[in-house]
């Protein structure tokens, strides 16, 4: 697996490139937005892990440059995703609060490879999923940790509390893509998906 590993933090680019070297693959880095589109064009890449604030190219260009070459895409935050990052557009698959561990990071990449390779095409409140695009087919973009909550959901996992900015993040995206179904929190069954009512 080849990795593009970029943070304006050259000592924080060395001490992961060293990580993800020796746990996923051949990792290369870059300190700003014009180093990483300039790799994108040059080379092939498995993975791009980005710090959510890189110099020189607004974040959200840098995401759909790694989004059209159908890269999976991890951005690195501060602080855990919220509704707000969840809901713009382009989205990466995966927002990564740092530090993780490389087992965390292991873990991912192997659901998203199993996401990637799913041909499997489940339906969610009316809605076809495309697992391997990460979006509804009718539009919004989904992240990794929404498609798992809608694949859980599908399996009769409940949904409690602690999920509550995925299901409010997707509750927007079900509205954008027309959806007649949204999650409503019912007590002692947590979020469960409902009828809207006109």
């Amino acid at each position: 697996m080849r990795i593009l590993f970029a943070t304006a933090d050259r000592d924080l680019n060395a001490s992961y490139r060293d990580i993800l070297e020796q746990d996923l693959g051949q990792t290369v880095t870059a300190f700003d937005g014009t180093q990483v589109l300039d790799l994108l064009f040059r080379e092939t890449f498995d993975l791009v892990i980005l710090d959510r604030n890189l110099p020189r190219i607004e974040n959200a260009e840098l995401i759909e440059q790694v989004r059209r070459k159908g890269i999976p895409l991890f951005v690195l935050t501060d602080e855990p995703a919220s509704v707000r990052m969840l809901t713009q557009e382009p989205l990466p698959s995966v927002f990564l609060a740092h530090p993780f561990t490389p087992q965390q990071l292991e873990t991912l990449v192997s659901d998203l490879r199993r996401c990637a390779e799913s041909r499997e095409k489940p339906v969610f409140a009316g809605l076809p999923v495309d697992l391997s695009g990460f979006c509804f087919e009718s539009g919004p973009g989904l992240t990794l940790g929404e498609i798992r909550l809608l694949t859980d959901y599908l399996r009769g996992r409940e949904i409690g509390k602690e999920d509550g900015v995925l299901i409010a993040a997707l509750n927007g995206k079900l509205a954008r893509a027309g959806a007649d179904q949204t999650f409503r929190y019912t007590g002692q069954k947590g979020f469960q998906l409902v009828a809207n009512h006109g």
